[in-house]
């Protein structure tokens, strides 16, 4: 088995790479255990939305202070300042223009959304799907904001601990009130998980008697302006099922950033698979990357195995993109360490601290080493035709920081203008 390019990982980073490079005309492989852990996420889309712990309302301008002036910052790597914004605002221009086929993404460069999660936490963030954008807070004035929960969802979070946590973090006069209705929503009769209840709302007829029974609701609540509801409008048909939900009911209705288990994430990462297939990308799902095999300063092959059969295959290529994540998809913590397996390297030791999550964000900040191209270097020096992007460059605690998406995006790019130039 041979391909121009062999990419590693089937998140966002390893998808847009595989996807540019296909559409430039290069056989591209890209190996992948299954769905990561795009399909974890809230589907949303983030630049920068914490600094020092502090809320950014201007992505753009906090990413040109911190690329010039942390170097340690995995920023740092796209450039100082402008450059660095530059392919940040590149990657995200393909990526929406390259998945729009599949699934609407919608926000801007210059200024976050900040959107309410099915908890009532705020998220800051550039982008989102069609369904999260009129949950942005920033648009909310004197709000009579209704929440809709569902008594047929598993995953049910309680609307009066949302309301508690959500008013807690709003400026004052955002919302005037909030209502609370639960209702049981068109689809499986029993109790049952959001993604069945957002497959059964997949179908017309299902979304047709949601928003029927929402319009009903509405007319016994006088003065609502604005509706959450939890994120399950559909998987496949998200944007028929939401033209539907907005033909019927006459408000701002959005979806609340999920929890785990996330219809969003899905979504995105279904999105994903149907943009990279189609622009020729030949996936092998199943298969676990085991070792690039290394002849002088470059990479020849790269074992895997299929998780099921347990059977082995060899892979050659040109070159090779490492794309699989931190330690939720293929770095390994061993002996307190943090370990490449593809080629047998401890990255770095891992302090350990009384509190689990200083102790995972210390760790997540552990990660592969690359030279302004973006190659892998070992000892100081650069494989010449291995590369790596998004999270498992390390260099910054994602969750804590808010740049997961951002990061996955900019770094494939800049992998992807290395191998093309």
């Amino acid at each position: 088995m041979k391909a121009d390019v062999v990419v590693i990982g089937g998140g966002i980073a390893g998808r847009m790479v595989a996807t540019l490079l296909a559409k430039k005309g290069l056989t591209v492989i890209l190996v992948t255990r299954g769905l990561g852990a795009t399909a974890l996420s809230s589907g949303s889309f983030d630049i920068l939305g914490f600094i020092d712990g502090r809320l950014v309302r201007d992505p753009l301008e906090a990413l040109n202070r911190v690329a010039t002036n942390s170097p340690e910052h995995v920023y740092a790597l796209l450039g100082r300042g402008r450059e660095a914004c530059r392919i940040m605002c590149k990657s995200l221009g393909l990526f929406k223009d390259m998945i729009a086929r599949y699934l609407k993404i919608e926000g801007t460069f210059d200024k976050n959304m900040i959107l309410p999660t099915v908890i009532g936490t705020l998220k800051p963030c550039a982008y989102a799907q069609e369904t999260m954008k009129s949950g942005d807070v920033n648009s909310f004035n004197g709000e009579h904001l209704l929440i809709i929960t569902l008594k047929n969802l598993v995953f049910h979070e309680g609307s009066e601990l949302f309301e508690r946590i959500l008013v807690s973090g709003l400026t004052p006069g955002k919302v005037e009130r909030i209502s609370h209705v639960s209702i049981k929503a068109s689809g499986p009769s029993l109790t049952c998980s959001p993604l069945t209840l957002a497959k059964a709302l997949d179908k017309e007829k299902a979304a047709n008697r949601f928003a029927n029974e929402i319009s009903k609701i509405l007319a016994s609540i006088p003065g609502v302006t604005r509706i959450a509801i939890p994120p399950v409008l559909g998987v496949d048909n998200v944007h028929v099922v939401y033209e539907i939900l907005r033909e019927n009911v006459s408000l701002p209705v959005f979806e609340l950033l999920s929890s785990v288990p996330s219809v969003p994430g899905i979504r995105l990462c279904r999105a994903l698979e149907r943009m990279s297939r189609g622009a020729g990308v030949k996936i092998m799902t199943g298969w676990e990357a085991m070792k690039a095999h290394v002849e002088g300063n470059v990479v020849r092959e790269l074992s895997v195995r299929h998780e099921l059969s347990g059977s082995i295959e060899r892979i050659a290529g040109e070159d090779f993109v490492i794309a699989y994540g931190h330690i939720l998809g293929g770095l390994q913590v061993l002996d307190d360490s943090v370990y490449e397996p593809l080629l047998g390297m401890t990255l770095g030791s891992i302090t350990i601290f009384t509190e689990p999550f200083k102790t995972l964000s210390f760790a997540l900040k552990i990660g592969i080493k690359v030279d302004d191209d973006m190659r892998v270097l070992i000892g100081g020096e650069p494989i010449g035709n291995l590369y790596a992007c998004g999270a498992a460059l390390g260099g910054v605690d994602p969750a804590r920081e808010g740049i997961g998406m951002g990061l996955a995006l900019s770094t494939a790019y800049k992998v992807f203008t290395s191998l093309t130039s």
